[in-house]
């Protein structure tokens, strides 16, 4: 309260909280790690950035696990009895080289990168690995100008007639990411590039579709909106997701191959463990068919039996 009366917060606001009570007080009190999850299919649909804007889709089994399980991704990390410690070498938690594994059955192992010369930890809070540390933007999402394109034209918000519209639309978004500290709206500088594309490059298609673009236009600039935030100097670029390893670190700050035990043991950068790849960006991935899934919308998840 005096934060915000007096405005003496920070801007951006600084990632981890650190005194954010444990997900074990919090999260996994709904969220419980005895459920049972198992496998899930995800299908994931982007769009090239060429004149019809082809639609590209990703099917991935993800391995999940829970329960009692000791595989999948949730199925190790929360074992029953096993607790996983580490300690970062910054303040948002994007590199972390030392790791510790405590097992039910009294097994301690220790893995570190090349630039721990020594057997002891490196200085920093020694935290006890917990749901937030991958889970750590459960809301206020923010998505960058691909991803935000991306579901923009897989829901029909953005019509796939308009030509390159993909492309453009990320090169307008981009122009318009916080470069400076408190920055002003810009959604007149997105329509005005937008406009200025289609009516230098495709003044046929404007003229008899103008619609379509004024449309697009508009969800774009709910796209800048949803994801800049000019007063709080923040946007997509501000604050790291730890889920997934596409555009930030993610499961790759200790899945590197590159921590390593006395006894030569590494954390893999194995994929396999956590999903298996059944179609990489095709047009029409013959495993829908196979499973039966007609439409594939932005990140559908749908559980596997």
């Amino acid at each position: 309260m005096f934060a915000v009366t007096f405005n003496t917060y920070d801007r951006p606001i600084p990632v981890p909280v650190e005194n954010l009570r444990p997900s074990r007080d919090t999260c996994e009190q709904c969220h419980w790690p005895q459920k049972f999850t198992g496998d899930r299919i995800r299908v994931i649909e982007k769009f090239a950035d060429d004149e019809t804007n082809t639609p590209l889709k990703t099917v991935l089994l993800m391995h999940i696990g829970g329960g009692s399980m000791t595989s999948g991704i949730h199925g190790w990390h929360m074992a029953p009895g096993r607790e996983t410690y580490y300690v970062a070498s910054d303040r948002q938690r994007q590199t972390i080289p030392w790791v510790q594994v405590r097992d039910s059955d009294g097994t301690v192992k220790e893995y570190k990168t090349e630039e721990l010369t020594d057997n002891t930890p490196p200085q920093g809070e020694r935290r006890l690995m917990d749901c937030i540390d991958c889970h750590n933007r459960p809301t206020h999402i923010f998505e960058d100008p691909d991803q935000g394109m991306n579901r923009a034209l897989a829901t029909g918000l953005i019509s796939r007639e308009i030509p390159f519209i993909k492309k453009v639309g990320v090169e307008a978004l981009q122009a318009t990411e916080l470069k400076t500290a408190g920055g002003g709206d810009r959604s007149a500088q997105i329509e005005k590039q937008i406009r200025d594309y289609y009516q230098s490059n495709h003044p046929e298609f404007y003229s008899a579709r103008k619609d379509l673009i004024d449309t697009a236009i508009r969800e774009i600039q709910a796209i800048y909106k949803r994801n800049v935030f000019p007063e709080m100097n923040a946007d997509w670029t501000t604050y790291p997701t730890n889920i997934g390893h596409e555009r930030f670190p993610g499961c790759f700050r200790c899945h590197d191959s590159a921590h390593t035990a006395e006894s030569g043991e590494v954390i893999e950068q194995d994929c396999e463990k956590c999903h298996t790849i059944l179609a990489q960006e095709e047009a029409d991935p013959e495993i829908l068919k196979q499973l039966g899934i007609r439409t594939a919308s932005f990140e559908l998840l749908t559980e596997s039996h």
